[in-house]
């Protein structure tokens, strides 16, 4: 177990953990909660856009990866296994702020509590900079 300082906190990071992570690839839990959502490996494929051989492969890695078998094939299409049913419940809460942390932010000027220098050449800078503080004055960026 590796300790690092960070500010006033103490965060311990387990290695082991690291290092399991690097070796997942993400993109099988997509497509296993794709899966799982639609209950049909075709309709998961057609939802990622993917091929329909693509996603079985996807599912059968993620099965090798898990050691579980996930989903079985049922009457009414995939079910859960239980392994499955938790996998699937943590998911739905880290997709989400995943899909979050790759979605660049919009920027919204009226909101932005951060502070901007702005700098030039001054021939530049003797044109842009009035305008540019009427505006901010007229709250019109």
């Amino acid at each position: 177990m590796r300790r690092t300082v960070c500010g006033s906190c103490i965060i311990f990071m387990d290695a082991m953990r690291l290092e399991k992570l690097r070796q997942v690839d993400l993109n099988l839990l997509i497509t296993f909660a794709a899966i799982a959502e639609e209950k049909s490996v075709t309709a998961a494929a057609s939802r990622l856009l993917l091929s329909q051989p693509a996603v079985s492969r996807a599912l059968q890695r993620a099965r090798a990866m898990f050691q579980d078998d996930l989903l079985v094939r049922s009457p009414r299409g995939f079910e859960l296994t239980l392994r499955g049913r938790k996998i699937l419940q943590e998911l739905e809460g880290l997709l989400p702020k995943m899909e979050h942390i790759v979605t660049p932010s919009l920027f919204d000027p009226g909101r932005e509590k951060s502070h901007f220098r702005i700098s030039g050449p001054d021939n530049v800078c003797s044109v842009v900079l009035p305008r540019l503080c009427r505006q901010y004055a007229n709250e019109r960026y």
